[in-house]
């Protein structure tokens, strides 16, 4: 009927039993195994001096290590926190399996400032192979797609003006505190191979093969019929008579009607909700629930089977409290129910109707308690067998020659498994950035409105900035410089009031907002409309051959762009910023608002000639012409630069 105080339970007895669920929850997203684990090795990469989440990330599959072994490295060194015992454990003992993992804590926390949170959380997942484990684990899709929101959720919080590891747990907490609970990933379609667990509201108008309709014993909810003041829509307003004076209170007469009404029209609806329950499966239905004294429950019910019309008793079906009431005395008057009545030494008083398909069973609880503790006892010592196995003993000559095989199989095209199927220009642009070791030289420019370029600005804390100014971050404006080149109409920015009105027209037809608009320079804009590069951009649009913002997509062998020693073509993607044809060869242009002083021209070739080349062999391929020229725009340096 309903799904709390269900849904955890249902889940760890299916899990138990290695039996994949879905159930259609908004709650159990941060109490999953998978969650938790992930958040909490988070933490310890902000603050490795936690305790539980410690030893939460060590007892995990990440860690590897047992109760027992915590227990022993504990027993060296009982003072101190964990972190502390596991230093004393490396380097007193030189307990290696420590050391490993104290250096990869080490070093995932030294790339925490230089990773996005959704970066570092995917690159834990698949070096540490936990994203493959959680997949092999029972019910691994929803446990996978657990993991995959956990990413959408750094991403998520990306986007907002909050950054960095340490608010990015606080954000998670947060939601976790105040019952923000996103509910499990939900991976379940019509074909998966699941068991889906939802209320019977949610079941109307599906149909399953086999259906469990459970907790059918649980008492219906009729707390709308008692309240402190009832109210209905054709008899209003009811409240309780109130003596001030005796300081007692009492129903009214209107109240106790208006709550047997509402009674009455719950056991309607609830008798329709049995009906949707009943009708769900196509071949098997099977009602499960629980009684807390049977004796009693059959005595209460075994009136029915002296009743003679097939029909319940208005008053039987006034008064039921739950789905057990209607159901049970129903099936008391068929056959299915003969043994146990007899069993129970109930006198049926009349013939049992034949020809029932319903078989009854009933599962005492102390025997399913005793047959519980046998199943688990045996696991325990299947599991303690399985450990003293002697692996080296070949049991079966055949299976060990098939597993050597296997295991010494190489498959042929390893090395392309590697390798993306498509890759950006820019992506390509940072991996030589990364082996040349120039990462430091990178800077984005911000430009303020009429101020030259090297103008010092002041460090000023963002919660001191006004809102707006928070919002334009040196990469948005170098985007908005691109966007804003790609609309200004150059034959008519000779002047700074002409540019500026242009800027203006953009930001009301929606192109670049207001904050957007606050980081261009316009004078820089000017200085570009008015250099001989923009007077061959003219010449060139005159005649309709100027294209701007040209998507390209383009095929190259790994081997030639350095990324593997392997002939397999990889998909380069890009966007050319503004090429144009002269003397029916074509000129390539880009735009750079890279921070560079005296010797920027020299840096700007060596880190943009690599991708310059990309693009003009893009063009060359897609136009059949040869580009005579590669030219950057920077507008730091206020110059064109030829490549």
């Amino acid at each position: 009927r309903g799904l709390t105080s269900w849904s955890e339970v249902i889940i760890d007895i299916f899990s138990s039993e290695g039996i994949p669920v879905n159930i259609e929850s908004r709650t159990g997203y941060f109490s999953a195994i998978e969650v938790r684990t992930m958040l909490n090795f988070l933490k310890i990469l902000n603050n490795p001096k936690q305790d539980i989440p410690l030893t939460s990330v060590l007892l995990s599959p990440i860690g590897g290590f047992t109760n027992e072994e915590l227990a022993n490295m504990r027993a060296k060194k009982s003072d101190g926190d964990i972190y502390e015992m596991l230093l004393f454990e490396a380097i007193e003992s030189n307990n290696v399996q420590v050391s490993d993992f104290l250096e990869k804590i080490d070093g995932y926390r030294k790339e925490v400032p230089f990773l996005t949170i959704h970066e570092l959380i995917t690159k834990i997942m698949y070096e540490t192979g936990y994203y493959n484990y959680v997949y092999a684990m029972p019910d691994g899709d929803r446990r996978r797609m657990n993991l995959d929101m956990l990413v959408e959720k750094a991403i998520q919080f990306e986007n907002t003006s909050y950054k960095g590891l340490f608010n990015f747990i606080r954000f998670m907490e947060k939601i976790n505190k105040y019952n923000i609970d996103m509910g499990e990933a939900n991976v379940s379609n019509q074909n998966d191979n699941y068991v889906k667990v939802m209320t019977i509201h949610k079941s109307k108008g599906l149909e399953f093969p086999i259906v469990f309709v459970a907790g059918l014993g649980k008492n219906f909810n009729t707390s709308d019929s008692k309240e402190k003041i009832l109210i209905h829509s054709d008899y209003g307003l009811a409240p309780d008579y109130v003596d001030s004076k005796l300081r007692i209170k009492s129903p009214t007469l209107i109240k106790s009607v208006i709550s047997e009404v509402i009674k009455r029209e719950n056991i309607e609806e609830e008798i329709r909700i049995l009906y949707v329950a009943l009708t769900r499966a196509k071949e098997k239905l099977i009602l499960t629930g629980g009684v807390k004294d049977l004796d009693k429950a059959l005595e209460k019910y075994s009136s029915v089977l002296q009743q003679n019309e097939t029909r319940f008793y208005y008053d039987r079906l006034c008064n039921a409290k739950k789905y057990f009431d209607l159901v049970i005395p129903a099936l008391m008057r068929h056959e299915c129910f003969g043994e146990i009545l007899d069993s129970y030494g109930v006198e049926t008083g009349r013939e049992l109707f034949k020809h029932s398909n319903w078989k009854v069973t009933i599962a005492n609880l102390k025997q399913e308690t005793e047959s519980e503790v046998l199943e688990q006892l045996k696991k325990i010592t299947d599991k303690e067998e399985i450990i003293r196995y002697n692996t080296e003993n070949i049991y079966d000559e055949k299976i060990y020659k098939t597993l050597c095989y296997m295991k010494s199989y190489n498959y042929k095209y390893d090395l392309e498994t590697g390798i993306k199927g498509k890759i950006s220009v820019s992506e390509l642009k940072k991996m030589a950035q990364f082996e040349e070791n120039e990462d430091s030289l990178f800077e984005e420019i911000e430009f303020n409105v009429d101020t030259d370029v090297d103008t010092f600005e002041p460090t000023v804390p963002r919660f001191i900035k006004g809102e707006e100014e928070q919002q334009i971050s040196a990469s948005e404006s170098g985007t908005t410089y691109h966007k804003v080149m790609e609309l200004l109409e150059i034959d008519k920015a000779d002047n700074y009031f002409n540019v500026k009105e242009q800027l203006e027209l953009m930001s009301k037809k929606g192109y670049i907002t207001q904050q957007q608009m606050s980081c261009i320079n316009i004078k820089k804009i000017v200085q570009f409309a008015t250099s001989d590069t923009a007077f061959r951009i003219k010449n060139a649009s005159a005649l309709g051959k100027v294209k701007k913002e040209q998507p390209f997509v383009i095929a190259m062998p790994a081997i030639e762009l350095g990324i593997a020693d392997s002939s397999e073509n990889i998909l380069i993607q890009g966007i050319i910023d503004l090429f144009f044809e002269e003397d029916d060869q074509l000129v390539l242009l880009d735009y750079k608002t890279d921070r560079v002083y005296n010797d920027g021209e020299d840096i700007l070739k060596k880190r943009y000639m690599k991708q310059l080349d990309y693009y003009a062999e893009a063009l060359e391929r897609v136009t059949g012409k040869k580009v005579k020229e590669k030219l950057i725009y920077s507008f730091s340096l206020n110059k064109t630069i030829t490549l």
